[in-house]
This record gives structure tokens, C-alpha cells and sequence, in this order.
């Protein structure tokens, strides 16, 4: 062969790869063109996040370098799961850069659909087959509503996540070496997205793929089936603890943070006495089951899959503006627009953005898969979506739920269980790409395919069908946050007739493209037993891609579209007056109070040291404390965290004014008596009883780090202390004591990287006032300063740069044998 031919050749193996990332890049800038214009995605949880991160960014721009800890939100915490600096990270951080040249939120959906497009080649499946199943994956409307609340680390978590569980696949049945090579780099990127609860969903998978080989290994008794299981499984216990090694900065102060945040449960568990007061019980180990199973999937709002509207789409913007709704609402004389903002939504959660529709054309597949494809390749991803289905309807199985808190290693660290269906936004497209490729390979006969797409229509057409001409019958559309809108008359039965409408446009939509899809898998077997040598691959790939994006795109459009986008200047945060006043006043340290729901946004961080914040892993005694005082605006825990001054908001007009608290303690304070009690929940109890402007509550446990205190009330007087700097993880105070004397801080305690210092000395302290911290000044003018960083910072960093140097030097010697292997066996 000329070197010509060998370049045609080249050109002609490429071009599907280079076809199908031209076609997801397409598809994502066209569904985000206007981020190429300029404009910003006003991504809610992004906002936030810009508010977790404000002080940290500050510190980082001012004195050059990463405080790993955070003064902005809830009176101080560890950054270690906003944003920290992890430079040995090299796979995760050239990756992000990579990335970050597309810019978001185009890279997501881009990197979404390239995932599990990678995933399915090392399936096995055809290159130009699995573009359209990668499209399914990367369209789905879970996607969707996860970019548009800005759920950053999920999203990438979604789309490295296929990746490992083909390399997986790719291990036990193609190739060990070079398939455990990419579990490793796909498992480091997989956990560096830092989103752990998406991690763990896809775990779960690969432990039912990995069940799947035992029983297949098992059942053949042949001693080699044994050794190439027992092989696949060490390289991949090989390729995990280097994922694990490479984000080994991360995971270890993940897992040193996590005891102490509510991930954790909380140290002062309460139980409802039978007089109905509150009694301490038992520390938990996880969330509250009430709190992680908030948002639970409804039983029968699991059909969204299948038909987006089943329940009604969005808790807001559900109704059209020229509807039902909307004549009601204008013959009451109100503006019929408004529709577009009531709940058209009526299952079971509280609130929800959208379905997660996965497409009526993936899950027609999936039916017929489940008829068609081997034992091997479908029952256990048929076992793990049941699972995960399960784990998803929360409080709606709850004897399901309860049992897998209890046994399920690490499952009651998280919340929203309806996340879970993340495992069926993954098995949907990808039983329908087999599916797909099995008709391409001729592994099916006619009576066998017959019969798949006869039930299959029955189960997906024919139920749609009957829920299209029968739903008034099934349903009452009813909500249960109907009752606020009685006032109106007429609205309520407008809004549920209306609700029965979407249903039966949704149910019409869905049974017509199932049974297109079945047309068109006719069609295509019936061509191919007539043709031995079959049609190009590409129309059959066309036409499903065509499928797909009809299905897809119009439904995600309901819920995100260009005109969400803004202007930069539009979604920027900028101070008001009220921001602007308190702002003006130099005094380092205080805090900031907004009146109005404060510990669920980080707004006011942008520019103030918050007594609240917006963050899922917040410290577990801080929360004990928001739940006991500071929720109930208890002014000893308000003043105890220096906060003085309150933002408050006009009921009417919503404008922001500023209130001046006169009774905070400071940025730190003398005491005159130290209370030992012998408990949390005494020492938590304590705070609502006690004047912590004179006494400290202190935990037994820390008797022997206390000095005697010799300040009486008289010299209390005297005795001053003052916070001359602050930086996130640099305080220092100038105080003079004409006794030895306990000091207050009001700082956060967390010993797991603050070290306190009396005139350039190490010094002991404690905690107090059950989220503070003291020590003990000895008489006389002294300096104290705080300094936080990160325990073991530089040995933790060494071992995650060996690591990631390691998957770097497996990949290139695997893809070095496996190309030498090649060219011998040509």
C-alpha cells in the first residue's frame, strides 16, 4: 500500500470518530448558542457558588495564595468542598483546562454525549451506531434541569461516569491490561468531579456488572473462566486504588471533613418524648431519613420517563399563555402571563424543576432489548435499574429506603434519593445502543423480534394509549398547592383540565413516536434479510439520530432555551445600598445577618461574613445551632457570633435595609466563670440559659485544657481584646488582661488545622459556647494569632502526584503493548 492509500485510509477510519465529535460539539453549540454570542447561563446553584467562594477568590487574588477555609458562610468552615487548590491533581486540572477552553455550559453537554459515546465503543458498538445513543444520554431532560440549576460537579460527574464503567466491561472481555489502564484514568477523572453521590450510583453499577461475571465464572467451572476473573478483578482493584491515589489530596480531607458536617448526622440527636418535648437520643452516623428523603420519586411519576408530562413537568412555568389558565386568569382581570408561573406540576415532591424524560424512543428500545438481547448482557442492568428505581421512590418504599440506610455502606451520606435515577438515564440508552448494534449484527431472528416488538408496543404505545384516552378516569390532576389558588374563580378546575390536556398531548406524542421507532426497526431487519450485505451503517445510524433529537430536543426546550439567557451585566451580583452601608464600616471580623432565608443563599457572602450561606455539607454543630437558636432568631447565638448587622427586606417592595445590633460580643471577649457541663446536648441546652457575654459552656471532655481563670467581674472590666486582622485563615488579636483570663473567639472551632499562637508561641485552646473557640491569656499585653492549613498538606499532595504520574505511565505502556500485539497479529 502507497503512501496515498495508507492517508485515504487513515481519513476513512477517522471519520466517523471525527464525525461524531463534530456532531456533539454541533448539537451543544447550537442548544447553547448564545454563550458563543457572549451571553451567561444564569445557572442558580453557579450563583451561589460564586458567594461560597467569594472570600477564598479574594485571599487567593490578594495575597496570593489558597486559605482553605472560608469566613463567608455560616461563620467559617473548611473549603475543602467549595473550592481548594490541589495542584498535584494533574489528570483532573488538565482535563478542567481542556474543558474550560469550550466554556460552560456548552462543555457539559458536550462532554456528556463524548462519555458515553467512548463507553459504547469500548462496548463494542459501532462508532456511527453510537452517536445517536449518545445523544439520548447527553439530551436527557435530567441533564437539562441539572445544567440549568447549575449543578456543575454533577454534570461532569455524568459525563466521565460511562467512561469507567466501559473500562470496566473492556477489562473483563477484551482487553486487561489496556481496559484497566483507562479504569484508571477514567476512575481518577470519575472522582474528580467531586460529586460523590453520582460516583457512587455509578459503583453500584459496576458492582452489578461485576456480580454478573462472578456468576458467569462460576458457572462455567472451567479453570481458566476462574483465572481471567480473578486477573480482571486485581488489575481493576489495581486501577482503583490509583483513581483513589490520584484525588488522594481530595478524598483525604473529604473524609477527615465529613464526621464533622451533617453528612455525619449530628452529635445531638433528638427523639420526641411521648409529653411531646424533645429528648436527647442517640448521635446518628448519616442524614436524617426525613431531611435525604425529601425528594422522593412518586411512584407513578416514574411513567415520566416514558411520557414527560405524566405529572405535570415543571412546579413552575407549567401552563400556557393562551390556555385554560390563562382565560381564567384574564376574566379575573389578572395578567393571563402568569400562567407560565403556576404549577402545572402535580406529583409528589415538593418542588421540581422538570421530569426526567428519557425519550420514548430510548425506552421503546430498552423494552425491546429486554427481549432480545442475551441473558449476559441484560438481567443485570435490568437488576441494577430496578434497584436504583427503588432507591429513587424514597419515602414512597420507604421499608426499601430504611433497609438500605441501615446496610448499604455509605448510602445514608446522601440526599435527594430520586438522584439515583441517574442509573436509568445510563442503562435506557445504553440497553437500546446494544439493542441497536444486535440488530446491526443479524443477531436476531424474525419470530424473536416479532414477538420483542409486539409486547414491546403493547408495553409502551398501548400504555400511552390508554392513559391518552382514559386519564381523566385514572387521575384527578389534582396538587396539593391547589388550595392557595381557591380565591380565583375557576382557576383550580382550569389548572387541572389543563393538566389532563398535557397529559393526553404527551401520552399522543410518546405513542407516536414508539411506534415509529417499531416501524422503523421493521424496516430495517426486513431490508437487511433481503440484502446479505446490508445498508451502510450511516442510514440506519441518520435516522435514529433524527429520531432522537425530534424526541429530545422540543421536550428539554421546555425547561431550558436561549431565552434564559442573559446579558453578563444581568447575572452579575452587585451590592446594593443596604450592602454598600454596612460595607463602608472598616471594622474587620463582624457578621451579617439577611432576615430573610438565610441559611439557604450565599448572596450575601459576596460582600459580607455571613451567619448563613447556601451549602449541603455544612457543620454538623453549626446546624445543631441553626436549628436550636439562630433559626428561631435567638439573640445569645446571634450575638455570640458577632453579628452586627441585620439585613432586612420591605414586605412590599422588597428593598433592603440595614439594622445595627448593638448587643454583639465582638470578634473575641473575656469571661469571668468557665461552665463545664457533661454533654453536648448540656452544652448546646446551655446556650439559651446562660449569659455567654460573661460565662463560656465548656464539654467536660476539655477540663484539662483549661487554665484556672482568675478575671473576676471587677477586672473583666479592664481586660480588652480586639481583632487588629482578618483574613479567611489569618486572625490576629491585640489584648491586654491584668489576669490570667479565658478568652472567647468568635471563630468557628475546628482543631483540624487551626493552631493558635500567644506572641509568636504555639498555644492550646478549646471549644466553648458549643461551636467557638477560647483559650487561656495569661496576664499582661499579648498578640494572638490564628493560622489555618491544611493538616499534612505537602505528604498528602505527594502521594496524589505519584499516583497520577502512575495512571499516566499504565495508559502509555498499555497502548504501547497493545499496538505492538496488533501489528504482530497482522
Amino acid at each position: 500500500m502507497n503512501f496515498q492509500d495508507q492517508i485515504k485510509n487513515l481519513i476513512k477510519k477517522a471519520t466517523p470518530y471525527l464525525a461524531a465529535l463534530a456532531i456533539f460539539w454541533t448539537v451543544s453549540a447550537l442548544y447553547f448558542a448564545p454563550q458563543l454570542a457572549g451571553d451567561t447561563l444564569s445557572m442558580t446553584d453557579v450563583q451561589m457558588y460564586g458567594g461560597m467562594k467569594q472570600d477564598i477568590s479574594d485571599h487567593r487574588a490578594n495575597f496570593g495564595e489558597d486559605p482553605q477555609w472560608t469566613g463567608g458562610m455560616f461563620g467559617g468552615m473548611p473549603a475543602y468542598l467549595i473550592t481548594v487548590k490541589y495542584p498535584a491533581m494533574i489528570l483532573r486540572n488538565g482535563v478542567q483546562w481542556l474543558m474550560g477552553l469550550m466554556g460552560e455550559p456548552m462543555s457539559l453537554m458536550f462532554l456528556a454525549m463524548t462519555g458515553f459515546w467512548l463507553m459504547l465503543l469500548l462496548f463494542g458498538v459501532n462508532p456511527w451506531l453510537a452517536i445517536p445513543f449518545a445523544l439520548a444520554y447527553g439530551l436527557s431532560t435530567y441533564n437539562i434541569l441539572i445544567i440549568e440549576a447549575g449543578h456543575i460537579t454533577k454534570m461532569r460527574a455524568m459525563g466521565y461516569a460511562p467512561m469507567l464503567v466501559g473500562a470496566i466491561y473492556y477489562t473483563f472481555r477484551r482487553g486487561v491490561w489496556l481496559g484497566g489502564a483507562l479504569a484508571a484514568l477514567f476512575g481518577t477523572l470519575t472522582v474528580a468531579a467531586s460529586h460523590h453521590q453520582i460516583t457512587y450510583y455509578f459503583l453500584l453499577i459496576a458492582v452489578a456488572f461485576w456480580l454478573n461475571e462472578l456468576t458467569i465464572a462460576a458457572r462455567a467451572r472451567a479453570r481458566k473462566t476462574w483465572r481471567d476473573f480473578c486477573i480482571a478483578t486485581a488489575v481493576l482493584a489495581g486501577a482503583a486504588l490509583l483513581a483513589v491515589g490520584a484525588n488522594f489530596t481530595h478524598i483525604w480531607y473529604t473524609f477527615e471533613h465529613a464526621p464533622d458536617t451533617i453528612r455525619g448526622g449530628s452529635e445531638v440527636a433528638t427523639a420526641t418524648a411521648d409529653n411531646g418535648a424533645e429528648s436527647t437520643g442517640n448521635a446518628s452516623s448519616g442524614l436524617d431519613l426525613d431531611y435525604a428523603t425529601a425528594w422522593s420519586y412518586g411512584t407513578g411519576e416514574s411513567v415520566n420517563m416514558f411520557i414527560p408530562n405524566f405529572r405535570g413537568g415543571a412546579s413552575t412555568g407549567g401552563f400556557a399563555k393562551d390556555g385554560e389558565v390563562a382565560k381564567v386568569l384574564r376574566q379575573s382581570g389578572i395578567d393571563p402571563a402568569v400562567a407560565t408561573q403556576l404549577p402545572g406540576y402535580w406529583g409528589d415532591q415538593p418542588f421540581t424543576g422538570g421530569p426526567t424524560y428519557l425519550g420514548a424512543v430510548a425506552v421503546f428500545l430498552f423494552i425491546l432489548g429486554m427481549f432480545l438481547l442475551p441473558s449476559r448482557t441484560k438481567w443485570w442492568v435490568l437488576a441494577v435499574s430496578i434497584f436504583a428505581l427503588l432507591l429513587a421512590w424514597g419515602r414512597n418504599a420507604m421499608w426499601f429506603t430504611e433497609l438500605n440506610f441501615a446496610m448499604l455502606p455509605g448510602y445514608n451520606k446522601f440526599r435527594t434519593v430520586a438522584m439515583s435515577l441517574a442509573v436509568l438515564q445510563w442503562s435506557v440508552p445504553f440497553v437500546a445502543a446494544l439493542t441497536a448494534s444486535g440488530l446491526w449484527h443479524k443477531e436476531f431472528h424474525k419470530p424473536q423480534l416479532q414477538k420483542g416488538l409486539l409486547w414491546s408496543l403493547a408495553l409502551t404505545a398501548g400504555t400511552a394509549l390508554i392513559f391518552a384516552l382514559g386519564g381523566p378516569t385514572f387521575f384527578s390532576f389534582a396538587s396539593t398547592s391547589d388550595a392557595q389558588f381557591d380565591t380565583i374563580s375557576g382557576l383550580v378546575e382550569a389548572m387541572q383540565s389543563e393538566r389532563a390536556a398535557m397529559l393526553r398531548t404527551d401520552c399522543l406524542r410518546s405513542f407516536a413516536l414508539a411506534l415509529l421507532t417499531a416501524t422503523g426497526v421493521w424496516l430495517w431487519f426486513t431490508r437487511s434479510q433481503r440484502n446479505a450485505t446490508a445498508a451502510k451503517i450511516t442510514i440506519p445510524a441518520i435516522a435514529l439520530t433524527a429520531l432522537i433529537l425530534i424526541d429530545l430536543v422540543p421536550i428539554d426546550l421546555r425547561f431550558l432555551s436561549h431565552a434564559d439567557f442573559r446579558t453578563p451585566s444581568r447575572t452579575e451580583v452587585t451590592p446594593d445600598e443596604a450592602d454598600l452601608q454596612i460595607m463602608d464600616d472598616p471594622e474587620p471580623g463582624f457578621r451579617v445577618m439577611n432576615t430573610e432565608n438565610p441559611f439557604n443563599e450565599a448572596l450575601t457572602s459576596y460582600f459580607h461574613r455571613s451567619v448563613g450561606g447556601y451549602h449541603a455539607a455544612k457543620l454538623r454543630r453549626y446546624q445543631d445551632v441553626i436549628d436550636r437558636y439562630l433559626s428561631r432568631f435567638d439573640f445569645n447565638a446571634i450575638n455570640m457570633l458577632n453579628t452586627k448587622y441585620f439585613l432586612v427586606a420591605d414586605p412590599v417592595t422588597g428593598e433592603r435595609t440595614v439594622e445595627l445590633n448593638p448587643d454583639a460580643f465582638g470578634a473575641a471577649w473575656f469571661v469571668s466563670e468557665v461552665v463545664t457541663v457533661d454533654s453536648p446536648a448540656a452544652e448546646l441546652e446551655a446556650i439559651g440559659t446562660t449569659d455567654l457575654r460573661r460565662q463560656a459552656i465548656v464539654d467536660q471532655r476539655f477540663a484539662e485544657a483549661i487554665t484556672a481563670n482568675a478575671t473576676t467581674p471587677e477586672t473583666l472590666e479592664t481586660a480588652t481584646i480586639q481583632l487588629t486582622d482578618y483574613r479567611p485563615n489569618y486572625l490576629k488579636y491585640s489584648a491586654e488582661t491584668p489576669a490570667t483570663s479565658t478568652a472567647v473567639f468568635s471563630e468557628i472551632y475546628y482543631d483540624k488545622g487551626w493552631t493558635a499562637y500567644i506572641d509568636g508561641r504555639e498555644a492550646p485552646y478549646f471549644r466553648a459556647d458549643y461551636i467557638l473557640r477560647a483559650m487561656t491569656i495569661p496576664a499582661g499585653n499579648h498578640v494572638i494569632e490564628w493560622r489555618f492549613r491544611a493538616p499534612r498538606f505537602a505528604a498528602v499532595e505527594a502521594v496524589t502526584l505519584a499516583s497520577s504520574i502512575a495512571v499516566l505511565l499504565w495508559l502509555v505502556a498499555a497502548i504501547y503493548l497493545n499496538r505492538s500485539n496488533y501489528a504482530k497479529r497482522r
